[in-house]
């Protein structure tokens, strides 16, 4: 039988790889290696909070009044236990809630007009300020945060560029944030207000 002109047989013979696929694998693996080599400090293993800081250390924080605390680097107070939970002795107990942007903001509202405190979701730059960088699980102060979880929590900080639909939040394990959650995911979230003598 003739063979078509104008065809050639390009199956492999045997298993031999062409030069250059040989030189695309050489190529991959040393990339690899590199960035392997350059990233590793990202993925250290950090230790959890919990078990790394001392008992007797509230780094910036001063203790206050039902369930209160003063953080004296961004002169704010902060509730500290999530919205929807309460502070009783020593901890926090309740069920913390989870709830839309829009319902956490109209639950600090209330909350505001009950207390007669101005309560509100903190900011972003006001959540990453409690984060730890050397430790994870979550990446804050238990001592000041008794019963924080590793969680995203909501900020009041616009999602600047991505529509009125998204916000921003930030996980609590160890500080990443998005600004693009949607609004009507339901979220813990942290209450923060200025204190009074300021």
């Amino acid at each position: 039988m003739k063979r078509a002109h104008g065809h050639q047989n390009i199956a492999p013979s045997g298993d031999r790889l062409s030069p250059y696929t040989v030189m695309l694998l050489k190529f991959s693996i040393v990339s690899i290696f590199c960035l392997l080599i350059a990233g590793c400090d990202r993925y250290d293993k950090k230790p959890v909070c919990s078990s790394t800081i001392d008992k007797n250390d509230l780094g910036t924080f001063s203790l206050g009044p039902s369930g209160t605390a003063f953080d004296w680097k961004t002169e704010t107070v902060w509730y500290r236990c999530p919205g929807g939970s309460y502070f009783s002795l020593n901890t926090c107990s309740g069920d913390s809630l989870k709830l839309s942007w829009d319902d956490a903001v109209a639950y600090a509202q209330e909350l505001s007009e009950v207390s007669g405190l101005q309560w509100r979701l903190a900011t972003l730059s006001e959540v990453k300020s409690i984060i730890s960088s050397t430790c994870v699980g979550p990446a804050v102060n238990p001592n000041v945060f008794p019963s924080l979880k590793s969680s995203s929590v909501w900020t009041s900080s616009e999602s600047r560029g991505n529509g009125d639909a998204f916000k921003c939040a930030i996980s609590t394990y160890n500080g990443a944030y998005s600004c693009r959650r949607l609004k009507k995911v339901k979220t813990s979230f942290l209450l923060i207000h200025e204190p009074s003598f300021l």
